[in-house]
């Protein structure tokens, strides 16, 4: 996902001191405890947070990526020779993917081992469904130009089914957050206006219980309601 070791073992770093800080002022847990979470916690934010991000940028250039290939194809060129072309023309992590192969075309690497490993990059099933169409059509030929322009024209009607879905469920999402936060935020001003029932809280076994329901029960609800959204349209 283009993250770096470096950098994830830093965002660990400062996300376990974030987790112990917080664990020091407010929860009172054992450090054995938060430690591993804390870190367990920052890795899968952090994956989250890429796969997002990594979802966003394909479905916004993958579309004019399959365009530029289709084009090559369509004024005489070999589809192998159109990743070059894709890879120099459009940017982010579909054009690094195409140069990549291109790259590893150009020393004479499997084609169809490069196109499969390509995939790891980019995991999403539009992108199986080209590599699978370019290799029929290295192995069997076929009408790739008909194909490509299909899948242009499939990626180009799920993008305004997203964007018709997160314009209905906008006002959802955001009462999802506010929801979802405010226990917390109680939590938080619990402990400025009443520091013995926040100790009570934070301190005793009951006071873990419910502290367990609340994490439970907002992470249940959201996970429900986020299933609710996706299936929308």
């Amino acid at each position: 996902m283009g993250q770096s070791k470096t950098r994830l073992l830093i965002y660990i770093l400062a996300g376990t001191v974030a987790g112990i800080i917080l664990n020091e002022k407010y929860l009172h847990y054992d450090s054995y405890i938060v430690i591993p979470i804390s870190a367990v916690a920052t890795v899968v934010l952090n994956v989250v947070i890429k796969k997002r991000k990594l979802k966003k940028e394909f479905y916004e250039t993958f579309p004019e990526a399959i365009n530029v290939i289709s084009g090559v194809v369509s004024s005489g060129g070999a589809i192998t020779t159109s990743f070059k072309t894709c890879g120099d023309s459009i940017s982010g992590i579909v054009g690094k993917t195409m140069r990549e192969v291109d790259s590893r075309i150009e020393i004479g690497d499997n084609i169809e081992g490069v196109l499969i490993n390509s995939y790891q990059r980019l995991p999403f099933p539009e992108y199986y469904f080209f590599i699978l169409t370019v290799m029929v059509n290295l192995d069997s030929g076929g009408e790739l130009k008909e194909v490509l322009s299909r899948l242009a024209k499939m990626l180009a009607s799920n993008r305004i089914l997203t964007k018709t879905r997160d314009g209905k469920t906008a006002e959802l999402r955001m009462t999802m957050t506010i929801l979802g936060c405010m226990p917390f935020a109680f939590i938080f001003i619990l402990k400025l206006v009443s520091q013995a029932n926040y100790d009570y809280l934070v301190n005793t076994t009951v006071g873990h219980y419910i502290l367990y329901y609340v994490v439970g029960s907002v992470v249940i609800g959201l996970i429900i309601i986020k299933g609710m959204i996706s299936k929308i349209i």
